[in-house]
């Protein structure tokens, strides 16, 4: 999520930045803004990683086994349908395996699932319900042998406009 407000929340509840926060983009102009922005820099000391889920592995630091917790926000709607599973494969497999290891999000969701016209006339994105979005991580915790509870519901806009 652009600016990362979860990351500095996560520092505000006394999360040691300088060894347990990661954050990874691939515009790395964001990190910088960000700081202007909160005006953090001389408190948040978190690891800023520039590159993407997509790129391969030898390109990016190992986060094998290393994180406790992941906040995936805003991101799989964001990524062809095809690339999806293997996004989320190494998003599960940089978490630490025990059971309190936990990958979290926000992503947009519909009540019927597919193809839907993407930010631009020529591009889809593939929108999942609650059904298929636990249907998918069911599938993703076979392909990487790893146990998930996953916990979804569908939020409407409505209901957000008139919080």
């Amino acid at each position: 999520m652009l600016f990362r407000p979860w990351l500095r929340k996560l520092l505000f509840d006394g999360v040691p930045s300088s060894t347990a926060l990661y954050d990874l983009d691939i515009v790395p102009a964001l990190f910088n803004l960000g700081y202007e922005l909160f005006r953090d820099q001389e408190k948040l000391h978190a690891t800023f990683i520039v590159g993407g889920l997509l790129e391969p592995a030898k390109n990016l630091p190992s986060l094998d086994a290393k994180i406790d917790m992941i906040g995936a926000l805003n991101l799989l709607y964001l990524i062809r349908l095809e690339e999806q599973k293997r996004v989320a494969c190494r998003l599960t497999g940089s978490t630490k395996q025990v059971s309190s290891s936990t990958i979290l999000g926000r992503q947009i969701g519909v009540p019927v699932a597919g193809q839907y016209h993407g930010f631009t006339k020529d591009t889809t994105v593939y929108v999942r319900n609650v059904k298929t979005f636990q249907h998918f991580w069911e599938d993703v915790a076979v392909a990487t042998g790893s146990t998930w509870t996953v916990d979804a519901f569908l939020e409407s806009v409505e209901s957000q406009c008139l919080k």
